[in-house]
């Protein structure tokens, strides 16, 4: 990717899916420091800080061409933590790593990389990090040796997620009422 700045800005939205500021990001690189792609070609607005501090799109030759760019992710976002914290839960029993899953990636927990990042917990949606929610989630699972289960799961939650109104389904959500559903 050309000139690529290490440091991006990407919208958050508010419960009605409005512009409710500007969250700090970067591009997802390997060890190596290679980008690692979205294979998802997906558009966003993208911001850098101009001379003045003020916030100006950015977008690079890639995205202007609609050529597939790199994962976008929280600027803090490091998905060797993802996989060392959650490989040492591999040796308990299957129910309480899915337990721990549940709590740590339901919307609004710690894990939940569309809105928690930048060490905020169960802010406000940024729809420029759904895909590395799922990346990550992938990263907990595969740590845990249970990527089948997980797979199952998630798919199960986001159906409830997407039928039951918020009011009844307390347990799938930390109760704040800021992100949308997705």
């Amino acid at each position: 990717m050309e000139n690529n700045p290490g440091v991006i800005y990407v919208r958050s939205v508010d419960s009605n899916n409005n512009p409710n500021g500007y969250v700090k990001a970067k591009y997802l690189t390997d060890a190596s420091g290679n980008y690692v792609m979205n294979p998802v070609q997906e558009k966003f607005n993208i911001f850098v800080k101009d001379e003045n501090g003020q916030y100006v799109s950015y977008l690079s030759e890639s995205e202007q061409q609609g050529i597939a760019v790199p994962y976008i992710v929280p600027y803090y976002y490091d998905p060797t933590f993802t996989a060392s914290q959650f490989s040492s839960y591999a040796q308990l029993p299957a129910a309480l790593i899915e337990l721990c899953l549940f709590y740590a990636y339901k919307q609004g927990g710690v894990y939940d990389r569309q809105r928690s990042y930048n060490e905020k917990v169960n802010s406000d949606f940024v729809p420029a990090f759904k895909a590395i929610a799922s990346y990550d989630f992938g990263i907990a699972c595969e740590a845990v040796n249970m990527m089948t289960t997980c797979m199952e799961s998630a798919g199960t939650y986001n159906k409830i997620n997407k039928f039951m109104p918020r009011q009844q389904n307390l347990l799938l959500h930390s109760g704040s009422g800021k992100s949308p559903s997705v």
